[in-house]
Order: structure tokens, then sequence, then C-alpha cells
């Protein structure tokens, strides 16, 4: 069954012992068509939190989730555990199934920016494969003047280079499902439009002229302009409000949407 399937009941989460979302129900699915779920609200309402559940990062307090991957694999949540069908996608899960792009990144200290992002490829590729593909990206994330960033290392990077960073590393194996908690939040709007275009052309396949598979994005963003990245691959959201989520309409969001998140 080449399609990723998500299904989320009654998630309950708490941070710090305190609430961060309660009964958050969704249903999202993918196949031939690839998925891009923005994941919108005000400051401080739990997406972040969010985004870790749904990345399997961290369970949540009650509630359940199920995961289907496009090769039969499956990740559950039965409201104790998670349980992983294969050993296989225990081991590799956020190396072949999910990729996650936080605003900072967690790079080795000892290694360079290339070193760093080359050490995932080399479980899934040659020597020859991986070069190629962190070329691939570096060509459209990096320009010309930045590419001595790859032999920097992390200490000597400003935040926003950090947050590219971040973002390579996050699809540089091209994951099935890439969760990426404001992408552009550091950035400024030059580098911005390049990062949006850089997910959307991994969301496409058409990055490293991969082979055709379903892939799933959930991002979090303040900015409704992003929207506009990936309006063929959804109608759907998800808002975050006073500690509910919903999964509605983008066409809905007018309704919703609150000046102090403009």
């Amino acid at each position: 069954m080449n399609s990723i399937i998500f299904k989320a009941t009654n998630i309950n989460i708490k941070w710090n012992d305190k609430t961060a979302i309660s009964d958050a129900t969704f249903n999202f699915s993918a196949d031939k068509q690839p998925l891009a779920v923005p994941v919108m609200g005000e400051s401080g309402n739990g997406k972040s939190s969010l985004l870790y559940i749904l990345s399997a990062l961290k369970k949540p307090e009650s509630g359940s989730f199920k995961w289907k991957f496009p090769d039969g694999k499956v990740l559950t949540f039965d409201g104790k555990k998670i349980d992983y069908s294969h050993k296989e996608l225990k081991k590799n899960l956020y190396i072949n199934y999910f990729g996650y792009s936080s605003q900072n990144s967690a790079l080795l200290p000892f290694f360079t920016v290339a070193e760093n992002l080359k050490f995932p490829l080399q479980i899934n590729c040659s020597k020859i494969n991986s070069d190629q593909r962190l070329n691939s990206i570096c060509e459209h994330l990096l320009g010309k003047s930045e590419i001595e960033i790859l032999y920097k290392y992390p200490h000597k990077l400003s935040e926003g280079q950090r947050q590219r960073i971040s973002l390579m590393q996050s699809i540089i194996n091209d994951p099935y499902v890439l969760f990426a908690d404001e992408p552009t939040g550091n950035l400024d709007p030059y580098n911005s439009e390049k990062a949006m275009n850089i997910i959307k052309k991994w969301l496409n396949g058409s990055l490293y002229e991969a082979e055709s598979k379903c892939r799933m994005l959930f991002w979090v963003t303040h900015n409704p302009s992003e929207l506009l990245y990936f309006k063929e691959y959804n109608d759907n959201l998800i808002f975050v409000e006073k500690k509910k989520c919903s999964q509605i309409e983008i066409e809905d969001l007018k309704g919703k949407w609150k000046a102090s998140i403009l």
C-alpha cells in the first residue's frame, strides 16, 4: 500500500506538569499526492509540543495515535507505550521515516557542518551518492558565497545559518515525513523563500530527482503567506487555540486568525 496514514484520537499533552493540548483528534493521509499540513495559532499555545508528539519524540499524557508507512511498517501509541511493528522501524525511525527540523539544530560540536550532514547519509548511501546528495541540497539552500559554511564548526555559525543546516539535516535522507518547527523563524525574507522552496522541492520529489514516493509535511508557522507554497498539496490545517487543536479547512482560517499573530 503506497500511502502514509496518520490517525490520532483524544491526544492530551502535558509539558512541565501543565496541560498544553487537550483532546486532539486528527486524520491525515497521503498517497499519490504529497500532503502539507500547517500548524498555526498564537504563540505559547502548544504547537511545538504537538510536533514533538506527532513525531514520537515524546509520548502524550493519554490518547492514542497510529502511523502507517508505505512499506507496511506501523508505529502505534496505545495510551501507555509506543510500539513498532518491526525492529528496523525503531532503529531507523529518524533516518528513513521521520525528519525533524527544530529552531535550534543539534549539530555535533567537534564535526564540521559537512561531516555532520554526511553522517546520517553513510547509513543509506554510498560515498558517491552521499556526496551527490549533499551537493544537491547545498546548491539549493546555500549560495556559492556560503559554501565555506560546510567547512566551519557549529559554534562559528549564525542563528540563521544553524537553522538552515537543521533543515538540511532533516531532509538529507529523504524521509517519508518532515516535521519543521518554524523553519523560517530566524531567517531574513530572502533565505526564508529559499527554505520554503527547498521544502517544496523535497515534498514533490524534485530535490534529489528521487523516485516517486509518498511524502508528508507538518510545519509550524505564524506566517499565512507560507501556505501559498503548498496550496496544491492540502486544504486543511491544524489550528491550536486555548489548549485545543482543530483540524480545519484553510478557507476557515480567516474566522479564527487574530491580529496578535499576524
